[in-house]
């Protein structure tokens, strides 16, 4: 199952930077892609303490000045036909309400969610850098898609090692993430 999060950027912690690597999009677990973070995170899922810090980060092609926003774009695609509880951090009563945020702490008398043990592919499939508005001039908004290595597997983390994962017709990560925007003109091109 897939569930769309669009994210603002105090969930996630960011960075810009202008590298040599491809402009787009990082996820990683304990640290950014660039400093060694893990593409895996597995848990024994029996207790609710701790901390699962997943940091998004980001690296534009050039230099962009007046930056008043960012809006991600995040999937979620488990190994199971529906999303778990574990998953769910927004529908009231669940027993994750709440939790995706920045520095959040659960107790450790929350009762245990189910589904903590399900394999998940977590895929930031956008990152949109918004600048302000100039009156008669186009718009400088940065979207950034894909991964920035070279791999092209830098823009998903997985838990529980992603296995079983299956998004449509296709299995695990990193095929879990999204199609390319493209022209009406080039999707009749492939049909003819």
């Amino acid at each position: 199952m897939k569930k769309s999060l669009i994210l603002c950027s105090l969930l996630l912690t960011l960075t810009a930077s202008i590298a040599s690597a491809a402009a787009g999009t990082n996820l990683r677990w304990n640290a950014c892609f660039g400093d060694a973070g893990l593409a895996n995170r597995n848990s024994t899922c029996l207790a609710n303490t701790g901390v699962n810090a997943l940091t998004g980060s980001f690296e534009l092609g050039a230099d962009l000045t007046q930056v008043s926003g960012i809006e991600l774009v995040v999937d979620i695609a488990t190994a199971s036909a529906v999303l778990p509880a574990w998953w769910q951090f927004f529908n009231v009563g669940t027993c994750r309400a709440a939790s995706l945020t920045m520095n959040a702490t659960i107790s450790p008398l929350a009762v245990n969610c189910a589904g903590c043990s399900v394999p998940a592919c977590i895929i930031c499939n956008s990152t949109k850098v918004a600048t302000p508005p100039v009156v008669g001039q186009p718009s400088r908004d940065v979207l950034l898609s894909g991964p920035t290595d070279a791999t092209g597997t830098s823009n998903f983390a997985t838990w529980q090692g992603g296995g079983g994962v299956v998004v449509g017709t296709r299995q695990g990560c990193p095929a879990a993430v999204p199609t390319r925007n493209t022209t009406w003109g080039a999707v009749k091109t492939l049909y003819r």
